[in-house]
C-alpha cells in the first residue's frame, strides 16, 4: 500500500468515527476508474454534491490532479456536482510554483464549471523517498479529516 492510500484510509476512517450518517467515506478508485484516473478519496451522500479529495504529499505536478477531474467533465462522463478539495502538505508551500498553478487550475474549473475547489494546506511533511509512514502519518490524517469536515459545514 502506498502513502497515498495508507492517507486515504486513515482520513476515511476518522470521518466515519466524526460523523453520524451524513456521508460515506471512500478512499480511491471512485467515482470514475481506478489507479491515476481516481481520486484519493470519495465522500458521497444521496441528495448532496459529491465531496473529491485529492491528498497532495509530495507530488510532482499536482496541477495534473485538477486536470484529470476538469478532463472528466469535458468529456461529459461525469455529471455530477462536486467539491474538489486538493490538501497541500507542508512540502507545497504558499506561493511554491506547483502549488500556484494547480490552485490556479482549480480556480478556473470552478468558474467553467460551477464546481466548488478548495484549496487547503495541512502540516505533514512526509519523508522523501517514504513508504507507508506510520504515526505521524495518521495523525495528519485524521487533523485533516477535522479540517475538511468543519470547512464543509461552513459550506452548506
Amino acid at each position: 500500500m502506498s502513502r497515498t492510500d495508507a492517507f486515504a484510509n486513515d482520513f476515511c476512517l476518522r470521518m466515519r468515527e466524526t460523523e453520524i450518517g451524513e456521508y460515506k467515506w471512500t478512499p480511491g478508485g471512485h467515482p470514475l476508474g481506478r489507479g491515476h484516473e481516481s481520486v484519493d478519496i470519495v465522500g458521497s451522500r444521496k441528495g448532496r454534491k459529491l465531496v473529491l479529495v485529492e491528498v497532495e504529499l509530495r507530488k510532482d505536478a499536482p496541477l495534473t490532479n485538477v486536470v484529470k477531474v476538469w478532463r472528466w467533465i469535458a468529456k461529459e462522463k461525469f455529471k455530477t456536482q462536486f467539491i474538489l478539495v486538493q490538501a497541500f502538505s507542508k512540502y507545497y508551500r504558499k506561493g511554491d510554483t506547483k502549488r500556484s498553478n494547480a490552485e490556479f487550475v482549480g480556480n478556473c474549473m470552478q468558474k467553467a464549471t460551477k464546481n466548488k475547489y478548495l484549496p487547503l494546506s495541512f502540516e505533514y511533511n512526509p519523508y522523501r523517498h517514504g513508504t507507508q509512514g506510520a504515526g505521524r502519518r495518521r495523525h495528519h490524517a485524521r487533523l485533516l479529516a477535522d479540517k475538511v469536515r468543519r470547512r464543509l459545514e461552513k459550506l452548506r
